[in-house]
């Protein structure tokens, strides 16, 4: 409109057509930029309500004090490993690692000494074993840890777990405990097959851990070949 009124000779109210023109030019850019901004925020909040949701999955799967997975996630991942195992007909091993005379550390030092090596445990279990997935190292609860080791036959997983026994009674814990030694039981279980269940590969290795403790602690039961 604004060239049919130039044409004409009304400069001024062609002039005024194309501000016009160009003002609702711009408002439908800025309505524009306007919905892809909400958009784009919209997608941005999606992604941090998702992203959030996952943080406290994971916070819910792990010990607060040590940071290790937690029994609810052993309990959940053992059983997949299990069945991943029976399905290829592969061994599967698992650890229950026991502190020694836990207790007296608590009661002759103090509950935060306590949880103090817990955490240096928990950092020398994984480290030690040298974990990798799908093989999980975890607390179970109080001072006992859980060592999963899929694809791991019975000489590999007593192997594994001596290698973390003496790092633990290797490790100078002196600087936290005093004169209180801090070493480890550990107590091994493997099923050949993988054709097993987590409460009786878990019993196995409890078995075999309270057979660590009654023969004098500080070893691996069955001991290492």
């Amino acid at each position: 409109e604004a060239k049919l009124y130039a044409d004409l000779g009304d400069f001024r109210r062609a002039y005024y057509e194309r501000v016009a023109f160009h003002e609702a030019v711009a408002e439908l850019h800025s309505d524009e930029q306007e919905a892809r901004a909400r958009l784009i925020q919209a997608s941005y909040d999606a992604g941090e309500k998702r992203r959030d949701a996952e943080r406290f999955r994971e916070l819910a799967l792990r010990d607060a004090l040590t940071g290790l997975h937690n029994r609810r996630f052993l309990d959940e991942a053992l059983r997949s490993r299990i069945s991943a195992a029976a399905e290829r007909s592969e061994p599967i091993s698992a650890a229950i690692a026991d502190a020694d005379f836990f207790k007296r550390i608590n009661d002759e030092l103090s509950h935060e000494v306590g949880d103090e090596v817990l955490r240096r445990l928990a950092s020398l279990l994984a480290t030690a074993a040298a974990v990798v997935p799908p093989e999980i190292v975890g607390r179970l609860g109080g001072e006992e840890f859980l060592v999963v080791l899929p694809d791991t036959d019975s000489t590999a997983a007593r192997q594994r777990c001596e290698t973390i026994r003496r790092a633990v009674a290797t490790y100078d814990f002196a600087p936290i405990t005093g004169h209180i030694p801090v070493t480890i039981s550990v107590g091994v279980a493997t099923a050949p097959g993988g054709s097993t269940s987590p409460a009786e590969l878990l019993a196995d290795a409890d078995r075999n851990l309270y057979a660590a403790k009654r023969s004098g602690r500080n070893r691996v039961m069955p001991a290492p070949c």
